[in-house]
């Protein structure tokens, strides 16, 4: 809690896949989650999201990503 903003918790770290690496319960806190970066290319290679990736009109795309 902080003044009147109420957090819910239950913070996650996921990798790639979608596999939880790392959970918070509802106090206060912080982690540090190993990640193994090579996941994120081995990933890539079979769920290549960015190829559905459209740019809307009006709208700006950041790193290129906009073809």
């Amino acid at each position: 809690m902080e003044e009147t903003l109420h957090y819910c918790g239950n913070s996650i770290v996921a990798g790639p896949d979608g596999e939880v690496l790392g959970r918070l319960g509802l106090a206060a806190g912080s982690m540090i989650v190993d990640i193994d970066l090579a996941c994120i290319d081995e990933s890539r290679t079979h769920q290549n999201y960015l190829k559905d990736l459209r740019v809307l009109k009006d709208t700006h795309v950041v790193n290129g990503a906009d073809s």
